[in-house]
């Protein structure tokens, strides 16, 4: 595994150790941690910065946003009414 890899599991476990602490927000939390990410160079200041116009974007974290993407999509067609 590579140092990127470690790194980002690093800032993943502190994420999770700050939500499970429960005393900052969750936005503020997010906020360190793509503060994190962008100071340690697994996402460019461009990449962070920048609030994405497609919701796939470009980021890395593309596959899990649109398996997401396609799941809140199935789940919201399932309760729309039948066409009249």
């Amino acid at each position: 595994m590579t140092a990127d890899i470690w790194i980002a599991y690093a800032i993943t476990l502190a994420a999770l150790g700050l939500f499970i602490w429960n005393r900052l927000r969750v936005d503020v939390v997010g906020l360190i941690v793509m503060a994190a990410l962008i100071v340690t160079g697994l996402v460019t200041v461009r990449e962070g910065t920048s609030a994405s116009t497609h919701w796939a974007g470009r980021s890395r974290a593309s596959p899990a946003r649109a398996s997401f993407g396609c799941w809140s999509s199935a789940w919201r067609w399932s309760f729309r009414s039948a066409p009249s």
